[in-house]
């Protein structure tokens, strides 16, 4: 899982624009943490992104200007899941895909199978 997630994100990172790259990164912050609100600043997104703070802003100001998340003081609220995973590029699902057929695992998009 770790190699795939690696090979995607270095050719995510040398195809498609930051505005992409952020959504597709918050989209798997979010699927991992199970909670609506996530406590990122922009210079920590900006070191995992390997851009300049001021970049971050300026995308995700244009999220917000969206309405798909809220960002305030360290705080980034996801408001419409779906818009962000359309602001994403297919390398979200490439790797969320993977994940959920090795883990068995449910994004918070997806139900688990009801039990018997």
């Amino acid at each position: 899982m770790f190699h795939v997630q690696v090979a995607q994100t270095a050719a995510c990172n040398a195809h498609h624009d930051l505005g992409q790259r952020l959504a597709r990164w918050l989209l798997a912050a979010h699927d991992r943490s199970n909670a609506a609100e996530l406590s990122l600043t922009q210079d920590l997104i900006a070191v995992m992104l390997g851009v300049r703070r001021s970049t971050v802003s300026i995308a995700a100001g244009t999220l917000q200007k969206a309405g798909i998340i809220r960002y305030h003081h360290g705080k980034i609220t996801v408001v419409d899941r779906v818009g962000l995973e359309n602001a994403a590029c297919e390398c979200y699902e490439a790797v969320a895909g993977e994940y959920r057929a090795l883990f068995g695992e449910h994004t918070p998009d997806t139900k688990p199978a009801p039990q018997p």
